[in-house]
């Protein structure tokens, strides 16, 4: 697939040079190679969140043990690996995109704790919590939205 991709832009910039539109061609290509990095840096970044929001379940659950026990410095544990890995990766996201917009993704850890807490910890999720986070997300695109808007 990725060579079929290759071969297709390939032609297409050597159909665009034979007939004078070098400059549109190149200005092409870059920016559909910018979109998909910036595209694989969202990505990334979502998955990274997905890995903070675990933090918070190992949290929780060893908040359910007692105190010093071997599964509440287990879960602990995993506690401080996470964001170890967490605060690693971070710094390499906020390198290759605008702090702000990093930022505002991070509030999708509110759609990751819902989930969490429907699936491991059985929590009712009402109608309310999911507006809340519609909102949230809704907020998230919005804010990519008037980002590319000021780009423009």
């Amino acid at each position: 697939m990725k060579h079929t991709r290759q071969f297709a832009d390939a032609r297409r910039l050597e159909i665009c040079l034979r007939v004078g539109c070098a400059e549109r061609a190149l200005a092409e290509l870059e920016w559909e190679s910018n979109m998909n990095s910036t595209i694989k840096r969202y990505v990334l970044l979502n998955i990274l969140l997905l890995v903070f929001s675990l933090s918070s379940v190992c949290s929780k659950l060893a908040a359910q043990e007692e105190v010093m026990s071997f599964k509440f410095i287990m879960m602990y544990g995993f506690v401080v690996m996470l964001l170890g890995v967490y605060a690693i990766f971070w710094q390499q996201i906020i390198k290759n995109m605008p702090l702000t917009a990093a930022y505002a993704n991070r509030a999708i850890t509110v759609f990751w704790g819902m989930l969490w807490g429907l699936i491991i910890f059985k929590e009712k999720i009402t109608l309310g919590k999911v507006a809340g986070a519609v909102l949230v997300v809704a907020g998230i695109i919005l804010f990519a939205l008037s980002d590319r808007e000021e780009k423009a």
